[in-house]
């Protein structure tokens, strides 16, 4: 009876291990993500064009996307997604961005037609992390794992 006993203990303690190993793991395979970043400036007009050009071509609303991999490690297949509404908007469509090595900033700009409500447009992030997992990072923090 004992060393049953002793056996159930063994097995138990066996069983905690694994399974703080296993949480172990999955906050490893989780860690990356958080340290990528995606953020959005929107402009009335495209600041990139003098008023000249502006007042020839017409105002045109502008969203500048940008990502940020604060991690140690790359971060694969990253994409802006960009919307109008929940539309599609522009070419390319997702927009690819490839591999963001440790450090690196990388921005886009999109414009977008007269009159779009640039609350609900603009771009989200699709990326891959070292861990094989894939993201979506929206401009107001939100990250969600893809299935």
């Amino acid at each position: 009876e004992l060393q049953a006993a002793e056996l159930r203990e063994s097995l138990d303690e066996r069983k905690r291990e694994a399974e703080q190993r296993e949480r172990n793991a999955e906050q490893r395979r989780r860690a990356q993500a958080p340290q990528v970043f995606m953020w959005e400036e929107h402009h009335a007009h495209d600041p990139r064009i003098g008023s000249t050009l502006r007042e020839l071509k017409g105002a045109h609303p502008t969203a500048y996307a940008h990502v940020k991999n604060t991690s140690a490690q790359p971060v694969y297949e990253a994409e802006f997604r960009w919307h109008r509404g929940s539309e599609r908007h522009g070419d390319p469509n997702p927009e690819p961005l490839g591999i963001i090595m440790p450090g690196v900033e990388i921005s886009k700009v999109r414009d977008f037609p007269p009159g779009t409500n640039m609350a609900a447009s603009g771009a989200v992030l699709s990326f891959r992390d070292a861990a094989g997992m894939t993201w979506i990072r929206r401009p107001d923090g939100g990250l969600v794992e893809q299935q």
